[in-house]
């Protein structure tokens, strides 16, 4: 990506979400997954079963977020200069 000329925070947005993509993946089919063994129905899949799902992916992504930041900032990470 360096050589079609990207800047290098743009770089790191798409090699952080690409890694991070299939993390959230997995999250989604765990929260739906659990939704479905308490008695969902993907027949009856309704605004409020939607709008848990989702609540819970942020909740998790957060929560993972904060703890890799920590990571970072523990392994010398700070900000551009890295």
């Amino acid at each position: 990506m360096e050589k079609i000329g990207l800047p290098k925070v743009l770089r790191f947005l798409i090699a952080f979400g690409y890694r991070y993509f299939f993390l959230l993946t997995d999250e989604a089919e765990r929260a739906v997954r659990a939704w479905r063994m308490r008695g969902g129905e993907l027949k009856k899949f309704r605004f409020g079963d939607i709008s848990r799902i989702v609540l819970s992916i942020f909740m998790r992504s957060v929560k993972r977020a904060e703890r890799i930041g920590n990571v970072m900032r523990m392994r010398g990470l700070y900000g551009e200069n890295n």
